[in-house]
Order: structure tokens, then C-alpha cells, then sequence
């Protein structure tokens, strides 16, 4: 009597190398109008800033400083994001933006952390040789918004929201646009030069000549999280950058025994 065999099950084939990347550039492409949307966001964002700031007292230190995140912080993620859904019901939301859930926060801290030792130092040092070179030449310098508005200010009330903005506004609004929806979308149609080129689009978006070096520098740091650690890496690697130049900030303005 013949017994019947079940056939072997056929193990499923490896994707070869050529159609990751045929997959990926499908999918980058998906962000490209997001990243039209971003750019549209942006320059409706700035010019809604150049009609309120007239308006603004010059007393209202913390409007100045709300006022002055509306382009980065508020238009051009919600444009951004509205570009974002059709990518989200075709990849799913932990796709399109970015979140790797195989990795754990203390993963993502301690990889931070090693991070930072090389981050810190050098953009310090690129800062501190930019601002001779433009003190060399006689070129101006930019001051930050947040110590600019900062002048007016009494109380502590403003740096407690300035210091929110740095370490949790921008981090979440400039690591989806730039480390996500600009990357991908550049990604697209210039693979090779994707991080370079987001990179100067952030270090320009600043507007701060004396750390254009620095910041770039900090974007491709900040980039190389996001690639091997997803979004969450970089957003957090952003927000202890930001807190440990804000506490340095604050003690440079702090007269001894005092208070901002």
C-alpha cells in the first residue's frame, strides 16, 4: 500500500540586493510630493511670519520666540504630514515615519551617547573656527533667535519655553522633515548624495553663517542615527544635543547667583 508524502515546503527566496533597492527607490519616491508639501508649508509659514512680527510688541519675548518656530515647527510639518498619508496607507505609519520597534530606548541611549562624544567635540571646535573666520573677515554674524529674543526677557518664563522648543519642538518637527521626508525624497533621484545634500539644506535653514560647519556636521551625525536606528534614534540624539547647548547657553547668559 502506497503512502502518500507530503512535499517538501519550498523556503522562500531571498530578495537579492538589486530588488531591495528597486523596493526602496519605489518607496522613496512615495515622499516626494510630501516634500512639495513641506516646501509649500514652509514659505506659507514664513510669510505669515513676516506679517505678524510687526505686530508683535518688542517687550513679548515669548510670542517673538513662538513666533519665529511657525515656519519650521508648525506649517511645514502639518503640510509635510498631510503629505505623509497616502505614504502611510500604502507602507503603514511605523514605515513612513521611520520607527524601527525591534530597538529598545535604552539601545537608542547608549548608542547616543557615543554618538555625543564624537558630535560635541567637533562641532565646537568647527564653531569656534568659523566664528574666527568670520570675526578674521569681518563678516556678520547671526545671533540666535533664542538668545535674541532673550534679551527683552524678564522672569524665567522664557527660557523654560525656550528650552521646551529646544529639546522637544525642533528635535520632533526637523528630524521628521529633514532626516525623513527631505531624505527620502532626495534619496529618490540622487541616492548617492542624499545626506550630503539634506544635510546643507539643514545646516542653511538656520540662517547662522558662523555654524553652517557645525550644524553640518551635526545633520550627517544626526542622519547616520536615523539610518541605523530609525527616527527615534535621531529625535532623541537631536533633543540631547540641544539640551546640552541650551545648559550652556544658560549658564553663559547667568550671572552668578542669579537667574536669566
Amino acid at each position: 500500500m502506497e503512502t502518500s508524502q507530503t512535499p517538501p515546503e519550498e523556503k522562500p527566496v531571498a530578495a537579492t540586493p538589486e530588488q531591495l533597492t528597486s523596493t526602496m527607490h519605489e518607496q522613496d519616491r512615495l515622499f516626494c510630493p510630501a516634500a512639495v508639501l513641506f516646501f509649500c508649508g514652509l514659505f506659507a509659514g514664513l510669510w505669515v511670519l513676516q506679517m505678524v512680527n510687526p505686530l508683535v510688541p518688542k517687550e513679548k519675548a515669548i510670542v517673538h520666540l513662538l513666533c519665529s518656530l511657525m515656519p519650521f515647527a508648525v506649517f511645514a510639518p502639518l503640510a509635510g504630514l498631510i503629505g505623509l498619508l497616502p505614504v502611510s496607507r500604502k507602507l503603514g505609519w511605523r514605515e513612513t515615519l521611520g520607527i524601527r520597534s525591534e530597538l529598545t530606548l535604552q539601545g537608542h541611549i547608549w548608542a547616543n551617547l557615543k554618538m555625543l562624544l564624537i558630535l560635541l567635540p567637533a562641532s565646537l571646535v568647527l564653531n569656534y573656527i568659523s566664528k574666527l573666520l568670520f570675526e578674521q573677515f569681518h563678516l556678520k554674524m547671526s545671533p540666535q533667535a533664542v538668545e535674541e529674543f532673550g534679551q527683552g526677557a524678564s522672569g524665567s518664563s522664557y527660557w523654560v519655553v525656550s528650552f521646551v522648543c529646544a529639546v522637544v519642538v525642533s528635535p520632533l518637527a526637523e528630524e521628521l522633515l529633514f532626516r525623513q521626508i527631505l531624505y527620502r525624497s532626495v534619496r529618490h533621484f540622487m541616492p548617492l548624495w542624499a545626506t550630503f545634500l539634506t544635510s546643507l539644506l539643514f545646516a542653511l535653514s538656520h540662517g547662522m553663517g558662523q555654524f553652517y560647519a557645525g550644524l553640518f556636521v551635526l545633520s550627517l551625525g544626526f542622519q547616520y542615527a536615523r539610518n541605523h536606528g530609525g527616527i527615534v534614534r535621531s529625535i532623541l540624539l537631536h533633543a540631547m544635543y540641544n539640551t546640552i547647548s541650551m545648559l550652556f547657553l544658560l549658564q553663559s547668559i547667568t550671572p552668578s547667583g542669579g537667574t536669566p
